[in-house]
């Protein structure tokens, strides 16, 4: 499953552990199962942008995916799927 993050202040649905910088998500959400496993997938990536090699601020200010795709953000999965707004596909 895909997700697509945005940093965001206002319509936070996560916040990096390490830093508090809040993220909305965008993804298709079916069980609680599903919920759980996208969470923690997040929580890990989101967690990896804080190593020792990222210089200055750790997180990307647009949109990113989870996992990585190298298409256009726009025609992702999680952006479809999720009517992902455009202020989160910048």
């Amino acid at each position: 499953m895909q997700v697509l993050l945005k940093s965001s202040d206002r319509a936070a649905d996560f916040h990096c552990e390490v830093c508090g910088e809040g993220f909305a998500l965008f993804c298709e959400r079916k069980t609680e199962q599903e919920q759980a496993e996208v969470l923690a997938m997040v929580r890990s990536a989101i967690h990896s942008h804080h190593s020792d090699d990222a210089p200055g601020h750790a997180h990307p200010r647009s949109g990113f995916l989870i996992p990585a795709w190298s298409g256009p953000i726009e025609f992702s999965g999680a952006a479809l799927l999720s009517n992902a707004p455009v202020w989160a596909l910048r």
